[in-house]
Parts: C-alpha cells; sequence; structure tokens
C-alpha cells in the first residue's frame, strides 16, 4: 500500500486538490492508519500555523469597525456635547422640581394612597353587600308604609 505524504495531506486539507484526487484520499484514510495518524499530524501542523490574535487586536478591530462604519473624532466630540446638553437639561428639570415642591408631592402620594387602601380594607365587600341590602329593605318598608 503506497501512503500519501505529509505536504499532500496539507494541500488536501487546504482545499487545493481535484475533486477525484480528493475522494481517492478520503477512501484511502478509511483503510490506512499510518495515512491517518499523517493527517491528523497535518492538521495540528495547519492549526499551529493560524495567527494568533496579537495585543492589540481588540483596538484593531475597534478602530476597523470605526472606520467601515464612517465614525470620526467629529463624531465623538458631537457626542460629548449632547451628553453635555442632556446633562444640562437633567439637571435643570431637577433643580426646578425641586424649588417648585413637586418632589415633596410625590413624596405624600403613596402615604395617601396607603390611607386610601386602609380605610377600604375597614368597609369589606361583604359589609358594603348587606348595607346595600338594608338601604333596598328600607327603601321597601317605607313605600308599603305609603300605602
Amino acid at each position: 500500500m503506497k501512503h500519501i505524504k505529509l505536504d499532500d495531506w496539507l494541500l488536501y486539507i487546504e482545499d487545493e486538490l481535484a475533486e477525484d484526487t480528493r475522494k481517492v484520499y478520503e477512501e484511502h484514510l478509511s483503510v490506512c492508519d499510518h495515512c491517518f495518524k499523517a493527517y491528523l499530524q497535518a492538521i495540528d501542523k495547519t492549526n499551529l500555523q493560524e495567527e494568533i490574535p496579537g495585543s492589540n487586536f481588540t483596538e484593531d478591530i475597534v478602530q476597523y469597525v470605526e472606520e467601515q462604519a464612517g465614525f470620526s473624532q467629529g463624531f465623538k466630540s458631537n457626542t460629548k456635547k449632547k451628553s453635555l446638553i442632556h446633562y444640562a437639561i437633567a439637571a435643570s428639570m431637577t433643580a426646578l422640581f425641586m424649588f417648585t415642591g413637586l418632589f415633596t408631592e410625590l413624596i405624600e402620594i403613596p402615604s395617601y394612597v396607603k390611607k386610601e387602601i386602609a380605610n377600604e380594607e375597614k368597609h369589606s365587600f361583604t359589609d358594603k353587600l348587606l348595607e346595600k341590602r338594608m338601604e333596598v329593605r328600607k327603601n321597601v318598608n317605607q313605600k308599603e308604609g305609603e300605602q
């Protein structure tokens, strides 16, 4: 049995062989342990040749994306300017709410709601139903008394 060289397996892995040659190599892989080991060595060799990202990889990617998206220094300064404007608006609205007493009113709302809930809890549904029944009974008795 003729074995396939390591360089030929590298060509196979890089998909640089003709289709009929690839089929022959694949069939040979299924029957030859020696060539299978050579094939695995070729895979390891190609994996080692892959470029490992450098220390500036992230910065390079960010720069590439900014270039592709058309971001520029003007955009960054414009963003800072917008952020400053938004901050100024938020600060002035906060001061306005503080001086007009809106925050004080907002603080009092939960206590008002709590009181309303407490008042509703005192009168249960059954109590309200009995009260309505008594009113109806009174009205019926008054109408019977009039006749």
